[in-house]
């Protein structure tokens, strides 16, 4: 248990540093700052469901239970702002925008902290807690998958209307994005909804990880080196992540349960033999996932000489010779004439 803890508070300190990395690189940028901001909310959502899972009281769990959901929400508008804005320097937003999703942010977090989002706690405390849902759970839920479609709407926009070197960086925070909601959406929505399986959800923040790694590469080391080396370097090791607790979190909702009841076996052995069979298999899936990635980001590589040979051997076919040299013939019988009119 302490070491699971251990495992997720250095992946919340790993996403606040590489936001203040960002910062450091420029402190006037938008972009830089928005990620920032983004990154700190991150970590303060994750130390608050943290604080959650170890609290021995009724009182103390529903209370950090409505502290996550708060941090929740700049974390989900704070994404669409960045995405808004990203790659530029300044801020892309109205005054009148601004003054509407302050109102939003401002009354949603107001909600989280009322009984209206959470009213108590049906049974069980810390880790094992089932809270009560109130009416506003339904304008939380809306607001945030809300920002949340509308950030990736704006991204794919950009990776339509981009050119250059910011359409490749946009495709590298779609690709990150991607496998975050995956993440998200296979480990914790899916789960919790279809199979009232909590056991992912601890580790919320750390499916974060992708999308922070494939932005920070995007913003801080497109300058400073090839940013298509970047790309597969980061995008191999995300996909491993990725496919490691894709396949375990399957595997562990849907196979453990079904090896218990006809083995008997503990359920922690079926657990661990779970995870080493999910190693391989991630392994075998990334490389797929890596290929498929060079065919999105770099397409086909050029070769210059088989280009130059076609190239030569589509003019000697289209160019007649014999006209040419006519050509060349009528014209330079033409200059001698008019010269010798003028003398």
């Amino acid at each position: 248990m302490y070491l699971e803890t251990i495992f997720r508070i250095s992946a919340l300190s790993i996403i606040l540093v590489l936001g203040l990395v960002v910062y450091r690189r420029n402190r006037h940028s938008a972009t830089n700052v928005l990620l920032t901001l983004l990154t700190v909310s991150i970590f303060l959502w994750g130390a608050a469901n943290e604080i959650s899972l170890y609290a021995t009281s009724t009182t103390s769990t529903l209370l950090w239970i409505r502290l996550t959901m708060f941090f929740a929400i700049p974390v989900a508008f704070l994404f669409l702002l960045f995405m808004h804005t990203f790659p530029n320097a300044t801020f892309k937003v109205s005054q009148y925008t601004k003054a509407l999703l302050l109102i939003v942010i401002s009354s949603l977090m107001a909600i989280s902290l009322s009984p209206w989002l959470f009213s108590g706690i049906n049974q069980g405390v810390g880790i094992n807690a089932k809270p009560i849902a109130g009416p506003g759970i339904i304008s939380f839920t809306i607001a945030v998958t809300s920002a949340n479609l509308l950030a990736i709407y704006s991204l794919i926009k950009k990776n339509f209307i981009a050119q250059g070197l910011a359409r490749l960086q946009a495709r590298y925070l779609l690709l990150g994005t991607i496998l975050t909601l995956g993440l998200i959406m296979g480990l914790i929505f899916f789960p919790v909804v279809f199979f009232d399986n909590t056991s992912f959800v601890p580790y919320a923040a750390l499916y974060m990880l992708p999308f922070i790694v494939a932005t920070v590469y995007a913003i801080v080391r497109h300058r400073l080196m090839d940013i298509r080396a970047a790309v597969a370097r980061s995008l191999s090791f995300s996909a491993l992540i990725g496919g490691v607790l894709l396949i375990y979190g399957a595997l562990a909702v849907f196979v453990v349960p079904i090896i218990v009841d006809l083995t008997g076996i503990n359920s922690n052995i079926a657990a661990v033999a779970v995870a080493l069979i999910s190693i391989p298999v991630a392994k075998y899936i990334q490389k797929i996932l890596s290929r498929i990635t060079d065919r999105l980001l770099f397409q086909k590589r050029i070769n210059y000489r088989a280009e130059l040979v076609k190239a030569s051997q589509e003019l000697a076919g289209t160019i007649n010779i014999n006209d040419v040299t006519k050509t060349i013939i009528n014209t330079t019988k033409e200059i001698i004439r008019a010269r010798k009119t003028v003398i």
